[in-house]
Formats: C-alpha cells, sequence, structure tokens
C-alpha cells in the first residue's frame, strides 16, 4: 500500500457510472464528492471532467451486434468456429470480435472517434474497453484457439489504439486463485475493472475460495504493476438490505487496497440510483504488515484473512487504528474460524440506509468483534 501524500482523502477511490452507462440520469455535479471515476455521456462527461472526475467513453471492439459502429460486413473482423460460422454470444444479439484481424485493429480508432465527436463531443481520460481479451461466454471456440495468441493480438489493438485504456475483464479468475489471463494485456492499458470483485450478481452471491483469492490476487497484481484496479461488486438487491454483504465485499478490497490505485464501485439499487456506499468513507493507513505477493501472506493462523492498521479516517476524521478480517470460506462446506484478534477490538463498523446521496451513514460502535466468524462474514473493527 502506498502513502498517500497531501490531505487526507474523504473516502477511498470510487467509481460511478453517468447517464445511459448503467448509471443515474443525474448532474456530476451532485455525486462529485464522493466520486473519482465515471463512464459518462459527451455533456456529463465535460461537467464531471471540469469537476475533477477522471472520465471514460464506453466501447467494445470485442463483441458487436446491430447498431454498433464495428458491427460491418468486413468478415475477416469477426472470430469464426473450424465450420466457418461467426460465433455469438450467450443471452445477447452479440457476435464476437477477431482481435487478430489487422482490419479490427484499424476499426477501433475510428469508432472511438465518431463516437467522441457525437452530441458536440466529450472529454476522456479513457477508452473504456469492455471484454477484452476473453471468448468467456460465446457459443463456440474460435478456430484453432490460443489463449496467449489471443492475448497477444489483443495488446496489438491496443497498441493500435493509441489512447489511455481501461478494460474489463479481470472477474474472470477461475478456480486456480491466480489472476485472469487478461492481466498481460496491462503493458498496454492503464488499469482494468473486475466485475464481481468478491460478491455476484445477486444479493446472495458470495464469493469463496479459490474465486475469493484469484480476486484477491489480482487486486496486489495490479498494484504491483502500477495500474489501477476497480473492484465492481455486481450485485445489485436493495443496498439498505444487504449490509452483511456489503461489508464483506468492502472488507474484502481493504485487506489489500492501494490508496492511489484502487477503486470501489457498486452495483446496488438505490432510490436515486447512485451506489457510492457510506462505507468508501472509512479510508485505513499505515497498515502493520506491508501489502505481500500473495493474498496467503494476510493468512492469520486462525485460518481468516486479517490485516491491521495504525491509522485509519472515516470522512477525513481520525478514529484511530482499524482492522479487517475477512472469512472467505464456504459455510455450507466448512466451520466457523476464530476471530484472529480476541479483546483488542471493542467496536465494529456499522451502516444504516442506502448510498451516500440518498443519506446513507456509517458508524464505528458497533458491537464487539464475534468470537467465531462464519464462512462468508467480514468484520471491520475498532478499539
Amino acid at each position: 500500500m502506498h502513502k498517500r501524500s497531501g490531505t487526507v482523502p474523504s473516502h477511498v477511490l470510487t467509481w460511478q457510472n453517468i447517464g445511459a452507462n448503467g448509471g443515474p440520469n443525474i448532474s456530476p455535479t451532485l455525486i462529485a464528492q464522493w466520486v473519482n471515476y465515471s463512464t459518462a455521456d459527451q455533456a456529463d462527461s465535460i461537467v464531471a471532467h471540469d469537476l475533477g472526475i477522471k472520465t471514460s467513453i464506453y466501447t467494445d471492439p470485442n463483441r458487436t451486434g446491430p447498431g454498433d459502429l464495428m458491427h460491418t460486413g468486413h468478415e475477416g473482423t469477426y472470430a469464426h468456429d473450424c465450420s466457418g460460422h461467426r460465433i455469438g454470444v450467450i443471452g445477447k444479439n452479440k457476435q464476437l470480435m477477431n482481435v487478430l484481424s489487422e482490419e479490427l485493429w484499424t476499426e477501433w480508432p475510428a469508432a472511438v472517434a465518431e463516437m467522441e465527436l457525437w452530441n458536440g463531443g466529450g472529454i476522456y481520460d479513457y477508452i473504456f474497453e469492455d471484454t477484452a481479451d476473453s471468448i468467456y461466454n460465446t457459443t463456440a471456440s474460435p478456430c484453432n484457439f490460443d489463449q496467449q495468441t489471443w492475448t497477444d493480438d489483443t495488446n496489438n489493438m491496443d497498441t493500435i489504439l493509441s489512447m489511455p485504456i481501461f478494460y474489463n475483464g479481470l472477474s474472470h479468475v477461475g478456480t486456480t486463485g491466480n489472476p485472469a489471463p487478461v492481466i498481460q494485456i496491462n503493458p498496454t492499458t492503464k488499469g482494468g475493472e473486475g466485475e464481481e470483485c468478491y460478491i455476484g450478481r445477486t444479493p446472495t452471491g458470495y464469493h469463496y475460495e479459490q474465486f475469493w483469492i484469484g480476486m484477491a490476487n489480482t487486486e496486489i497484481t495490479m498494484q504491483r504493476q502500477n495500474r489501477l484496479f476497480d473492484c465492481t461488486g455486481t450485485a445489485s438487491g436493495d443496498a439498505a438490505k444487504n449490509a452483511a454483504l456489503r461489508t464483506y465485499q468492502y472488507a474484502s478490497f481493504l485487506l489489500t487496497y492501494d490508496l492511489n490505485s484502487s477503486i470501489m464501485e457498486s452495483r446496488w439499487t438505490t432510490p436515486s440510483g447512485v451506489s457510492v456506499m457510506p462505507e468508501t468513507l472509512l479510508v485505513p493507513e499505515d497498515p502493520l504488515v506491508q501489502t505481500p505477493s500473495n493474498i496467503s501472506g494476510l493468512l492469520e493462523s486462525s485460518g481468516v484473512y486479517g490485516r491491521e492498521y495504525g491509522s485509519c479516517y472515516l470522512g477525513g476524521t481520525l478514529v484511530g487504528a482499524c482492522a479487517v478480517a475477512v472469512n472467505s470460506n464456504n459455510p455450507k462446506a466448512k466451520a466457523p474460524l476464530a476471530y484472529p484478534w480476541p479483546g483488542k477490538y471493542n467496536h465494529t463498523l456499522t451502516t444504516s440506509g442506502e448510498d451516500l446521496y440518498d443519506g446513507g451513514t456509517v458508524g464505528t460502535n458497533g458491537p464487539a468483534p464475534p468470537a467465531q466468524m462464519a464462512g462468508g462474514t467480514a468484520v471491520i473493527a475498532f478499539p
């Protein structure tokens, strides 16, 4: 974890989409105090950028469908199976593009330039590249598919674009405990997004063990390679009714987060559509153990993952030390584990209500940590 410079930040880095990008139709001026990054349409991008929010424009050169600028009749730009058929995307009216095609490499910059000029133009810090370096969830594999070749040519395509890229695809970690293959395009990009970051797409969607470990090691690797990492929790239930799941994700994020490069994003349902949660106001600093090269370096003797911080701030105000503990085991398969610091911490983090814009709150005077932590639970504690 890198030490901050300057004043104490009032929250960790956050991402909130605005407008027709899966976010609320709300003026950036109303949420800028809590937001650092956003995907926004042209008009909103100008306002957001002027307020200090880093902006991105959404593109997907890897999968296109009717109405997309890159969905053309140029057959070589599409991926094909060994029978010569185009490859579809399961559940979507999209087709997989062929990143081995040099023609595709030139189509993407042209499409981006046209998109940037729509509706009078916008101001963008990043080009968002969706579903990068992945054939996940497609109807077939490209003929003679080789992941390394696909990755190498994704890097070639990104290089040809010659613009700062923020990619999506870090959630495809599998069950090995290792980061997703897409992390190999870090040399040609500025950062990446991991959807389903520690939690899935439903309120019961906890991620456990190997998937959780893979995401934690992804967060560490992105930090070590000096790349931005957007930890996106894609659960979309009512924010106010899912405090435990919110704590599980945020605690998992904090175990290995970097103050200058780790970004927190949520997709919870709220009255306004804003999904920056009040727990993001907690900013831990001065870890007693530096960020390890692998999440196993934070495994406590009790079997849970934990990390203590010497200085913790809530909304910019010092609240003292704090500690984060996560039991990432599946509770249906394994018994509870002991809380790693019995008697040392007397209070826990509490949240109430919705997001920050809708009046959600966070506190540090919750009950003492439990003696035992069930699988799929987390504790953020204070003296």
